[in-house]
């Protein structure tokens, strides 16, 4: 059966499977972006600034697993895929078993993820790691990349970094966006291989053309920083554009404090504003402090004082506090601080913004004679 290969991480969007890795982005790269963002911290609005006198730091990229599963997929439709999507779990694991015998590559990296993940068999990373190793040595980039991280981080399994190494430079010589984006990291990290900014710059871009949202997160700081690539705010902003497009929570964030302040982009409070809504209805205490001082100064949306009390009860019970904000909503009556402190008690992460507002593009100023980047489905 004749097959094709997606990018796993690429796909993450359009409601296919995520890479199991966990991402680890430099700490250095995120100080470095934030203090680019401070640099330009008298162009921000007064009510957005820090009452210390600088913007409050963003948090990194989660060190979190991406739970996901191999990227499977034929012209003709792959059974045990099709049974995995549905949930069917044993079946999808009886047909990959089936393939597996039959010397199938990907269908044997479907049983490792299964292993991996316990989904219909227990959870064994043992054994995954064993299917992935069958799999990796028939040239399946998917299952490099799987083994690759698992031994990188010790995933159930004993830590073995030079080995772990060696499958992602295999995978990423196949273009496995993942494999790309942590072998950057590597070399931004400098512990496992000899600090090289430049050489990750360039495999994050390649990861960043197959869909990669954190390779453009990690691209934005870099340009900000001017670190492995010349300072550019303009390209910065184009890929943290396109990590926002991605959903991604961080960028949302940071792309809002780019538009708030016209840094690389035009500026744009009311795009402003919509980044910070949406990003404060997934419970980022950024996000809602940010969003309850435009409520308090009217940048980007009209004065709303109850609003403001709201979201910024919310960011404190998010463990964020803001003293200029606490001054700002004083003049609130017993009732108006009533009804804020009802709203941000009914507040779950796990509701829909009830009055979303649209995003209506993402501008960015493009260099001459390139396109912006496409939007994530």
């Amino acid at each position: 059966m004749a097959r094709r290969t997606k990018s796993i991480v690429g796909c993450a969007h359009g409601g296919l499977f995520v890479l199991t890795a966990i991402v680890m982005l430099c700490p250095v790269l995120i100080a470095t972006s934030w203090g680019k963002e401070q640099n330009s911290l008298q162009q921000l609005p007064a009510a957005m600034r820090d009452p210390k006198g600088g913007l409050a730091p963003l948090p990194s990229l989660p060190q979190q697993l991406y739970s996901g599963t191999p990227d499977l997929d034929s012209k003709d439709g792959d059974a045990s895929y099709t049974a995995y999507q549905r949930g069917y779990y044993l079946r999808a694991f009886a047909l990959a078993l089936k393939n597996a015998e039959a010397g199938d590559a990907v269908a044997m990296t479907m049983i490792g993820h299964l292993y991996e993940i316990g989904a219909g068999v227990a959870r064994d990373p043992k054994r995954a790691a064993s299917w992935y190793g069958l799999a990796s040595a028939r040239g399946d980039r998917e299952a490099m990349a799987l083994l690759g991280l698992m031994k990188l981080f010790g995933s159930g399994i004993p830590r073995e970094p030079r080995e772990a190494l060696a499958l992602l430079e295999e995978a990423s010589a196949k273009n496995q966006p993942a494999a790309l984006y942590q072998l950057a990291v590597l070399y931004l990290e400098g512990e496992l291989v000899k600090r090289d900014s430049t050489k990750a710059a360039g495999l994050l871009a390649r990861s960043a053309t197959l869909g990669n949202a954190n390779a453009d997160y990690a691209l934005a700081a870099l340009a900000s920083a001017g670190d492995g690539i010349p300072a550019d705010p303009a390209r910065a902003a184009r890929h943290m554009a396109s990590a926002a497009r991605a959903g991604m929570t961080d960028a949302e964030i940071e792309y809002a404090i780019m538009l708030a302040n016209g840094r690389g982009v035009p500026a744009d409070l009311k795009a402003a504003y919509a980044l910070f809504r949406k990003a404060a209805y997934k419970g980022n205490p950024v996000a809602q402090n940010r969003l309850a001082r435009l409520y308090a100064s009217g940048l980007g949306v009209e004065v709303d004082l109850v609003e403001a009390a709201r979201w910024h009860l919310i960011a404190k019970g998010n463990g964020l506090s803001d003293l200029w904000l606490d001054g700002a909503i004083a003049a609130l009556t017993d009732g108006q601080r009533q009804l804020a402190f009802r709203l941000a008690s009914n507040f779950s992460e796990k509701l829909d913004d009830p009055t979303p507002v649209p995003i209506v593009g993402i501008r960015v100023v493009p260099p001459q004679n390139a396109p912006l980047p496409a939007a994530s489905n």
